[in-house]
């Protein structure tokens, strides 16, 4: 794996984070899970570029991604339901 400025470049090491990132956008997410995921988002480019694309899609409306059951938070279950409109 190449570093460039502090940055991993190339294959995530792990790419399980990105499914979380439409939930941390919506604040869906553990705060230790927001700790992880702003840890690994700081040196991984790969999920630097993953989170800007789901940054984009929620800054143009598209649907809000929420677990679909609260409990869920924290267990690594991802369990989802779509809700459109913020």
């Amino acid at each position: 794996m190449k570093k460039k400025q502090g940055l991993e470049i190339g294959a995530c090491q792990e790419p399980e984070m990105s499914d979380l990132f439409p939930f941390y956008l919506n604040g869906d997410v553990t705060s230790d899970e927001a700790r992880k995921i702003e840890s690994h988002v700081s040196v991984c480019a790969e999920c630097q570029t993953k989170l800007s694309f789901f940054m984009m899609l929620s800054e143009h409306g598209l649907p809000v991604w929420r677990r679909a059951d609260e409990s869920a938070a924290g267990t690594g279950k991802i369990g989802v339901a779509v809700q459109f409109g913020k």
